[in-house]
């Protein structure tokens, strides 16, 4: 919440909002970045806080 209002100006009631809504769709970003040796543990990881 705090990063959609200081990153992205998002006014902390709409932020809260969209998330209270199920309204936003986190991307992520950078795998392509992570070694490839180590990318298969990523998903896992990532989908444990979505």
């Amino acid at each position: 919440m705090k990063e959609l209002n200081t990153k992205y100006d998002v006014p902390k009631k709409i932020g809260q909002a969209w998330v209270t809504q199920q309204q936003l769709l986190p991307l992520l970003d950078g795998l392509d970045e992570v070694k490839a040796e180590h990318r298969d543990n990523c998903i896992p990881h990532s989908a444990g806080w979505l």
